[in-house]
């Protein structure tokens, strides 16, 4: 089937895209842009890359661009590079068809073939769609048009065996229907929902990357609600499935039970919210299945913080997750209830949280405290309690706000990460390495954060002073 449609290729990137194309029918081949573009231009929503799909073989696309790179050369893929600019770098795709994917991954072999035949071994006919940027026509060759009018959802051909392919898209599928907000056909929900333990022989860090782009997206918490319900988080979430069913106070979470709580938490993120933020909404509560306990006034978890942060790194490592991610989503669990009491601290305890990932002050390294706050206003907002506890919730948390906006107003010379270093202690006051030169560190640091000191000079005299006193 083919549709006039005309899009706007007002980007740069598309129109280089459409040079791309240009050269190459003009020079006697078949060629379209593809799958996503498509797909996105059709819904009215901005997309992020531009595939091109030819029957040019990747010898053909080498000696017809100045620049190329075979990234992908045994599977028709070509890159070309315009301007030998590397910021304009297309990729190019044979038309091709795929043998068995004996590995669930990657097809045993591939053959060039027809545009048609291409979309046919595509995951979703939604995917599988092209558009002639010369003669503005959509060409569809599996239903992918008329499935996105009536937002459906539909694999080409038949389910189970775009499924036995790659295990991964009963995943992809969960992300393809919330995305864009699209309800299965009968035939895909039963593949997804039948195949769900197919999902344990896909590898850890596909099953990262596909996770991290449901939780990048606005409608994270509908598409961990799907995971759940269509069997498919148990296989590789455990420890958060094991969250369905925990009661808790009720006085405390009028909501449900801990999952209903952590699925109303991660629903209330701001669309644009981290990967870092969305897995620790979806872990603070990690502990509490392990620590639940009916105690005489009320039923309690103490110290699932510590466990959920314990449990969020093993999770992490397992799926492969980059150190810098693990690191601080453990962080993030581990205090996300320490704004119980941050109101009532002392200021240097105060500053230290809202400067530094820890207690420490490590050097150059960034505040995570405005990520815990929209962890802490998540945990919030996923709780339904008395309107008394939400008043007092809501006035803490105002003030809260005051204060880290205050810091964050303070003079660049109030904002010193150490007033005073160790070699400067152990020079001023005769002292070998050891734990009394941290301590002292500590007490003029703490004397800088509260406004006693405001220079290392006042430093070495109220250090001189505390050591005189003691």
């Amino acid at each position: 089937m083919e549709k006039m449609m005309e899009f706007n290729l007002a980007s740069r990137e598309e129109k280089d895209a459409k040079s791309i194309v240009k050269l190459l029918r003009d020079s006697g081949f078949e060629a379209y842009f593809a799958g996503g573009y498509v797909r996105d231009k059709v819904l009215g929503v901005a997309p992020h890359d531009i595939d091109i799909a030819s029957n040019a073989t990747p010898d053909e696309i080498e000696k017809l661009f100045d620049k190329t790179i075979a990234v992908g050369k045994a599977f028709g893929v070509e890159r070309v590079i315009l301007d030998n600019n590397p910021k304009r770098v297309y990729e190019v795709a044979t038309f091709r068809l795929e043998g068995p994917y004996s590995d669930k991954r990657r097809p045993d072999w591939v053959k060039f073939t027809s545009a048609e035949k291409d979309a046919q071994r595509r995951d979703f006919t939604i995917n599988a769609l092209f558009y002639d940027p010369i003669s503005q026509e959509i060409i569809d060759y599996v239903g992918g048009l008329e499935d996105l009018e009536k937002k459906k959802l539909r694999f080409v051909g038949k389910a189970q065996d775009r499924v036995d392919e790659d295990h991964l898209r009963i995943m992809r599928a969960v992300r393809f229907k919330n995305k864009y907000q699209l309800e299965m056909d009968a035939a895909a929900e039963a593949a997804v929902k039948y195949n769900a333990d197919l999902i344990k022989k896909v590898s850890a860090e596909r099953i990262q990357e596909e996770f991290n782009k449901i939780l990048l997206d606005k409608n994270r918490a509908k598409a961990l609600g799907d995971l759940g319900s269509f069997g498919i988080l148990g296989k590789i979430l455990p420890e958060v499935e094991s969250m369905k069913g925990v009661t808790q106070p009720v006085e405390f979470h009028k909501e449900g039970d801990v999952w209903e709580h952590t699925i109303k938490s991660l629903g209330s993120l701001p669309p644009d919210a981290s990967l870092e933020v969305s897995l620790a909404v979806i872990f603070h509560d990690l502990g509490k299945p392990q620590t639940w306990q009916e105690a005489p006034d009320r039923i309690r978890f103490s110290e699932h913080d510590s466990l959920g942060a314990e449990m969020a790194g093993k999770i992490l490592r397992r799926l492969k997750y980059p150190n810098d991610v693990i690191e601080k989503v453990i962080w993030l669990v581990k205090n996300h209830m320490f704004f119980m009491n941050f109101v009532e601290m002392r200021v240097a305890k105060q500053r230290r949280m809202m400067a530094y990932p820890e207690s420490e002050i490590p050097d150059k390294k960034e505040t995570w405290f405005p990520e815990l706050l929209l962890v802490h206003q998540a945990d919030m907002d996923g709780t339904v309690s008395t309107p008394e506890i939400e008043r007092i919730s809501n006035n803490n948390l105002r003030k809260i706000k005051k204060i880290w906006k205050d810091e964050q107003e303070r003079p660049k010379e109030e904002k010193i990460p150490a007033i005073i270093d160790g070699k400067t202690i152990m020079k001023e006051f005769n002292l070998k390495p050891g734990p009394e030169i941290g301590r002292l560190k500590d007490l003029a640091q703490d004397a800088f954060l509260e406004g006693t000191i405001k220079t290392k000079e006042e430093a070495i005299k109220f250090l001189k002073n505390e050591v005189g006193e003691l």
